[in-house]
Protein backbone atom coordinates (compact mmCIF):
# COMPACT_ATOMS: atom_id res chain seq x y z
CA UNK A 1 0.00 0.00 0.00
CA UNK A 2 1.03 3.61 -0.52
CA UNK A 3 0.13 6.18 2.12
CA UNK A 4 -0.95 9.76 1.26
CA UNK A 5 2.48 10.86 2.53
CA UNK A 6 4.18 8.58 -0.02
CA UNK A 7 5.30 5.98 2.54
CA UNK A 8 5.16 2.47 1.05
CA UNK A 9 3.96 -0.37 3.31
CA UNK A 10 4.34 -4.09 2.63
CA UNK A 11 3.57 -7.30 4.50
CA UNK A 12 6.14 -10.09 4.27
CA UNK A 13 5.18 -13.75 4.67
CA UNK A 14 7.40 -16.17 6.58
CA UNK A 15 7.80 -19.71 5.23
CA UNK A 16 8.85 -22.62 7.39
CA UNK A 17 9.59 -24.59 4.20
CA UNK A 18 8.60 -24.58 0.54
CA UNK A 19 5.00 -25.55 1.30
CA UNK A 20 4.01 -24.03 4.65
CA UNK A 21 3.52 -20.47 5.91
CA UNK A 22 3.96 -19.41 9.53
CA UNK A 23 1.57 -16.48 9.79
CA UNK A 24 2.64 -15.73 13.38
CA UNK A 25 6.05 -14.68 12.01
CA UNK A 26 4.81 -12.34 9.26
CA UNK A 27 6.23 -8.82 9.35
CA UNK A 28 5.33 -5.31 8.16
CA UNK A 29 7.97 -3.10 6.55
CA UNK A 30 7.81 0.56 5.49
CA UNK A 31 9.85 2.65 3.06
CA UNK A 32 10.06 6.44 2.88
CA UNK A 33 12.28 6.55 -0.22
CA UNK A 34 10.07 4.64 -2.69
CA UNK A 35 11.58 1.26 -1.86
CA UNK A 36 15.24 2.30 -1.60
CA UNK A 37 15.42 1.24 2.04
CA UNK A 38 13.05 -0.48 4.46
CA UNK A 39 12.27 -0.37 8.19
CA UNK A 40 10.55 -3.08 10.24
CA UNK A 41 7.47 -2.00 12.19
CA UNK A 42 7.03 -3.34 15.76
CA UNK A 43 3.90 -5.33 14.87
CA UNK A 44 3.82 -9.03 15.74
CA UNK A 45 1.88 -10.17 12.65
CA UNK A 46 1.76 -9.11 9.02
CA UNK A 47 -1.95 -8.34 8.95
CA UNK A 48 -2.73 -4.68 8.32
CA UNK A 49 -5.43 -2.60 6.60
CA UNK A 50 -5.04 0.82 5.04
CA UNK A 51 -8.19 2.92 5.26
CA UNK A 52 -9.56 6.45 4.76
CA UNK A 53 -7.11 9.34 5.06
CA UNK A 54 -4.22 6.94 5.53
CA UNK A 55 -5.52 5.44 8.78
CA UNK A 56 -3.81 2.10 9.46
CA UNK A 57 -5.13 -0.89 11.40
CA UNK A 58 -3.11 -3.99 12.26
CA UNK A 59 -3.26 -7.23 14.17
CA UNK A 60 -0.57 -7.20 16.85
CA UNK A 61 -0.40 -10.71 18.25
CA UNK A 62 -3.85 -11.42 19.68
CA UNK A 63 -4.88 -7.77 19.82
CA UNK A 64 -5.57 -4.98 17.32
CA UNK A 65 -3.99 -1.55 17.01
CA UNK A 66 -4.33 1.56 14.85
CA UNK A 67 -2.12 4.39 13.69
CA UNK A 68 -2.83 7.84 12.25
CA UNK A 69 0.82 8.79 11.65
CA UNK A 70 1.99 6.31 8.99
CA UNK A 71 2.68 3.57 11.52
CA UNK A 72 5.19 5.52 13.61
CA UNK A 73 3.03 5.14 16.72
CA UNK A 74 0.18 2.76 17.50
CA UNK A 75 -2.71 2.73 19.98
CA UNK A 76 -4.90 -0.14 21.10
CA UNK A 77 -8.25 -0.73 19.37
CA UNK A 78 -10.73 -2.33 21.75
CA UNK A 79 -13.12 -4.79 20.09
CA UNK A 80 -15.47 -5.60 22.97
CA UNK A 81 -18.54 -7.55 21.87
CA UNK A 82 -17.18 -8.58 18.46
CA UNK A 83 -18.13 -12.20 17.65
CA UNK A 84 -15.87 -14.40 15.51
CA UNK A 85 -12.44 -13.84 14.01
CA UNK A 86 -11.73 -10.39 12.56
CA UNK A 87 -11.59 -10.50 8.74
CA UNK A 88 -10.91 -6.82 8.11
CA UNK A 89 -11.23 -3.36 9.68
CA UNK A 90 -12.44 -0.26 7.88
CA UNK A 91 -12.82 3.47 8.57
CA UNK A 92 -14.92 5.77 6.41
CA UNK A 93 -14.31 9.44 5.62
CA UNK A 94 -16.48 10.60 8.52
CA UNK A 95 -14.50 8.65 11.11
CA UNK A 96 -16.91 5.75 11.61
CA UNK A 97 -15.19 2.42 12.21
CA UNK A 98 -16.33 -0.98 10.90
CA UNK A 99 -15.22 -4.51 11.73
CA UNK A 100 -15.97 -7.45 9.45
CA UNK A 101 -16.12 -10.62 11.54
CA UNK A 102 -18.89 -13.19 12.02
CA UNK A 103 -21.18 -10.17 11.60
CA UNK A 104 -20.64 -6.57 10.51
CA UNK A 105 -20.07 -4.12 13.37
CA UNK A 106 -19.93 -0.32 13.43
CA UNK A 107 -18.59 2.20 15.94
CA UNK A 108 -19.53 5.89 15.87
CA UNK A 109 -17.51 6.79 19.00
CA UNK A 110 -13.98 6.03 17.81
CA UNK A 111 -14.08 2.40 18.89
CA UNK A 112 -15.35 2.83 22.45
CA UNK A 113 -18.47 0.77 21.65
CA UNK A 114 -19.68 -1.39 18.77
CA UNK A 115 -23.11 -2.22 17.37
CA UNK A 116 -23.98 -5.16 15.16
CA UNK A 117 -25.48 -4.15 11.80
CA UNK A 118 -28.46 -6.32 10.83
CA UNK A 119 -30.62 -4.02 8.67
CA UNK A 120 -30.49 -5.58 5.21
CA UNK A 121 -27.85 -8.16 6.21
CA UNK A 122 -29.80 -10.56 8.42
CA UNK A 123 -30.41 -13.09 5.64
CA UNK A 124 -26.91 -13.40 4.16
CA UNK A 125 -25.28 -16.78 4.74
CA UNK A 126 -21.65 -15.64 4.52
CA UNK A 127 -19.87 -12.81 6.33
CA UNK A 128 -18.82 -9.52 4.77
CA UNK A 129 -15.10 -9.47 4.06
CA UNK A 130 -14.41 -5.91 2.96
CA UNK A 131 -15.94 -2.44 2.71
CA UNK A 132 -15.11 0.47 0.42
CA UNK A 133 -16.47 4.03 0.27
CA UNK A 134 -17.33 6.17 -2.77
CA UNK A 135 -18.55 9.19 -0.78
CA UNK A 136 -19.01 10.25 2.82
CA UNK A 137 -22.26 8.34 3.24
CA UNK A 138 -22.15 5.69 0.47
CA UNK A 139 -20.44 2.41 1.28
CA UNK A 140 -20.13 -0.89 -0.59
CA UNK A 141 -19.59 -4.26 1.07
CA UNK A 142 -18.32 -7.52 -0.44
CA UNK A 143 -19.74 -10.87 0.68
CA UNK A 144 -17.26 -13.67 1.42
CA UNK A 145 -16.61 -15.82 -1.66
CA UNK A 146 -17.49 -12.94 -3.97
CA UNK A 147 -21.17 -13.85 -4.21
CA UNK A 148 -22.61 -10.39 -3.75
CA UNK A 149 -22.15 -6.67 -3.28
CA UNK A 150 -24.30 -4.65 -0.87
CA UNK A 151 -24.65 -0.87 -0.69
CA UNK A 152 -25.42 1.53 2.13
CA UNK A 153 -26.46 5.15 1.61
CA UNK A 154 -26.69 6.10 5.29
CA UNK A 155 -23.18 5.67 6.70
CA UNK A 156 -23.58 1.90 7.10
CA UNK A 157 -26.79 1.85 9.14
CA UNK A 158 -28.81 -0.10 6.55
CA UNK A 159 -27.78 -2.20 3.54
CA UNK A 160 -29.35 -3.49 0.32
CA UNK A 161 -28.05 -5.77 -2.46
CA UNK A 162 -26.87 -3.68 -5.39
CA UNK A 163 -25.25 -5.95 -7.96
CA UNK A 164 -26.82 -7.10 -11.20
CA UNK A 165 -23.78 -9.07 -12.34
CA UNK A 166 -25.37 -12.09 -14.03
CA UNK A 167 -24.18 -14.31 -11.17
CA UNK A 168 -20.52 -13.47 -11.74
CA UNK A 169 -18.22 -14.13 -8.80
CA UNK A 170 -16.62 -10.91 -7.57
CA UNK A 171 -12.91 -11.55 -7.11
CA UNK A 172 -11.87 -7.92 -6.62
CA UNK A 173 -13.78 -4.67 -6.22
CA UNK A 174 -12.66 -1.05 -6.32
CA UNK A 175 -13.60 2.47 -7.36
CA UNK A 176 -11.89 5.48 -8.91
CA UNK A 177 -11.76 9.11 -7.80
CA UNK A 178 -14.97 10.16 -9.60
CA UNK A 179 -17.22 7.37 -8.29
CA UNK A 180 -17.01 4.75 -11.04
CA UNK A 181 -17.17 1.19 -9.71
CA UNK A 182 -15.23 -1.81 -10.99
CA UNK A 183 -15.11 -5.50 -10.23
CA UNK A 184 -13.19 -8.40 -11.71
CA UNK A 185 -15.06 -11.65 -12.32
CA UNK A 186 -13.97 -15.29 -12.24
CA UNK A 187 -12.57 -15.17 -15.77
CA UNK A 188 -10.66 -11.89 -15.46
CA UNK A 189 -13.30 -9.73 -17.15
CA UNK A 190 -13.98 -6.23 -15.85
CA UNK A 191 -17.45 -4.93 -14.99
CA UNK A 192 -17.79 -1.15 -14.62
CA UNK A 193 -20.67 0.98 -13.38
CA UNK A 194 -21.11 4.73 -13.54
CA UNK A 195 -24.51 4.77 -11.81
CA UNK A 196 -23.59 3.44 -8.36
CA UNK A 197 -24.05 -0.23 -9.25
CA UNK A 198 -27.51 -0.15 -10.82
CA UNK A 199 -26.18 -1.19 -14.24
CA UNK A 200 -22.85 -2.67 -15.31
CA UNK A 201 -20.84 -2.67 -18.54
CA UNK A 202 -18.68 -5.70 -19.32
CA UNK A 203 -15.15 -5.49 -20.68
CA UNK A 204 -13.92 -8.94 -21.75
CA UNK A 205 -10.50 -10.15 -20.56
CA UNK A 206 -7.40 -10.27 -22.75
CA UNK A 207 -6.35 -13.62 -21.29
CA UNK A 208 -8.31 -16.51 -19.76
CA UNK A 209 -7.69 -16.29 -16.00
CA UNK A 210 -10.50 -18.50 -14.73
CA UNK A 211 -9.74 -19.99 -11.35
CA UNK A 212 -6.82 -17.68 -10.68
CA UNK A 213 -6.32 -15.22 -7.85
CA UNK A 214 -7.22 -11.71 -9.00
CA UNK A 215 -5.99 -8.42 -7.54
CA UNK A 216 -7.24 -4.97 -8.50
CA UNK A 217 -6.50 -1.43 -7.51
CA UNK A 218 -7.99 1.94 -8.48
CA UNK A 219 -5.63 4.86 -8.24
CA UNK A 220 -7.14 8.19 -7.16
CA UNK A 221 -3.77 9.88 -7.69
CA UNK A 222 -3.84 9.42 -11.46
CA UNK A 223 -7.56 8.85 -12.03
CA UNK A 224 -7.07 5.55 -13.81
CA UNK A 225 -8.14 1.99 -13.10
CA UNK A 226 -5.17 -0.36 -12.79
CA UNK A 227 -5.23 -4.03 -11.92
CA UNK A 228 -3.04 -7.10 -11.87
CA UNK A 229 -3.70 -10.78 -12.51
CA UNK A 230 -0.96 -13.28 -11.69
CA UNK A 231 2.11 -11.70 -13.37
CA UNK A 232 0.28 -9.31 -15.72
CA UNK A 233 -0.36 -5.57 -15.21
CA UNK A 234 -3.44 -4.14 -16.93
CA UNK A 235 -5.10 -0.76 -17.25
CA UNK A 236 -8.53 0.29 -18.41
CA UNK A 237 -8.37 2.95 -21.12
CA UNK A 238 -10.82 5.91 -21.28
CA UNK A 239 -12.60 4.06 -24.09
CA UNK A 240 -13.04 1.06 -21.75
CA UNK A 241 -10.56 -1.27 -23.39
CA UNK A 242 -8.48 -3.55 -21.21
CA UNK A 243 -4.84 -3.52 -22.27
CA UNK A 244 -1.67 -5.12 -20.93
CA UNK A 245 0.78 -2.60 -19.46
CA UNK A 246 3.62 -4.87 -18.35
CA UNK A 247 4.50 -8.48 -17.56
CA UNK A 248 6.26 -9.06 -14.24
CA UNK A 249 8.81 -11.77 -13.47
CA UNK A 250 6.69 -13.34 -10.71
CA UNK A 251 3.16 -13.44 -9.35
CA UNK A 252 1.80 -10.07 -8.20
CA UNK A 253 0.00 -10.12 -4.86
CA UNK A 254 -0.85 -6.43 -4.54
CA UNK A 255 -0.42 -3.15 -6.39
CA UNK A 256 -0.66 0.53 -5.53
CA UNK A 257 0.14 3.80 -7.24
CA UNK A 258 2.58 6.31 -5.77
CA UNK A 259 1.84 10.03 -5.77
CA UNK A 260 4.35 10.45 -8.61
CA UNK A 261 2.21 8.00 -10.69
CA UNK A 262 4.77 5.18 -10.49
CA UNK A 263 3.29 1.71 -9.92
CA UNK A 264 4.37 -0.16 -6.82
CA UNK A 265 3.83 -3.93 -6.80
CA UNK A 266 4.61 -6.87 -4.52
Amino acid sequence: AVQPSGRVIISMQHRTDNFHLDYTQDSIFVSDDNGGSWKLLPIKTGYYWQRASGMLFAQDGNSYVRSSDDGNTWSALTLNGIMGDVISIFSDRTGHLFVCAQFLYRSTDNGLSWSKIINGLSNISSPITNITAISNNELFAIIQGGYGIFRSEDFGRTWAPKLSSNNNIVFAFSNDSIGNLFFLDYGGGIHSSSDKGYTWDFIPPNIDFRGQCLICSASESVGKFLYAVNNFFFRLTPSKISEIVQVANGSITSIAVHADSSIVSF
